[in-house]
């Protein structure tokens, strides 16, 4: 059965107030990976789902076009440099950015990513305050086990941070979430002629 690990360990992380610098920071920040196999994420691991959950804080509305979200990883980690493409046989749609605060929410694709951390300009304004999913389909973990943090900052908001664990090769974890998903999210894996889309 797919499987996914949620991690919710969040670590604020402030600087110093400035006129210039973003006076709050972003707020319930989450990660959860859904592995291909329904195993917890294993070191090494491909084709993993990272969906990174967070809200804007109260000053953190983002303008559309020039605000901008960093997303940094584990050391060794590939976001999709070598995965997220497009062509006439196969198709795996680059990460997908959604404001689930909208109704309907709001979602565009995303640039595809390169190595560790993806940073891009939002493709439509964002409200301070709203919920945030974005959603990256062609994840590697990193080649090592062991505990590692994801960080998520904006131009309007100061980063926050939390923690999640790649499992050596057969092995288990305990204390996280684990929640069934759609098989639509693998199907790449079984049926290379069949579409994935990170914005359906």
């Amino acid at each position: 059965m797919l499987s996914a690990f949620v991690m919710t360990t969040s670590i604020g992380i402030r600087a110093g107030q400035a006129s210039a610098t973003p006076s709050g920071s972003i707020q319930n920040l989450r990660l959860q990976i859904v592995t291909p196999t329904g195993q917890p994420p294993q070191a090494g691991g491909v084709g993993q789902e990272y969906d990174f959950f967070f809200s804007t804080s109260r000053t953190g509305a983002l303008v559309g076009g020039s605000g901008t979200i960093t997303i940094t990883t584990a050391p060794g980690t590939d976001l999709g440099s070598n995965n997220c493409y497009s062509n006439a046989l196969k198709q795996i749609d680059p990460p997908c950015i959604e404001d689930l605060s909208t109704s309907p929410p709001t979602r565009a694709p995303l640039p595809c990513p390169s190595g560790n951390t993806m940073t891009f300009t939002v493709p439509f304004s964002i409200a301070s305050g709203d919920s945030i999913q974005i959603t990256d389909l062609t994840v590697t973990n990193p080649s090592s086990a062991g505990s590692y943090s994801v960080t998520v900052s904006t131009s309007a908001d100061l980063p926050s941070s939390t923690s999640y664990k790649i499992a050596l090769p057969g092995s288990s974890q305990t204390g996280i979430t684990v929640q069934a998903v759609g098989f639509v999210n693998i199907i790449w894996h079984c049926f290379i002629l069949r579409q994935v889309q990170a914005c359906p």
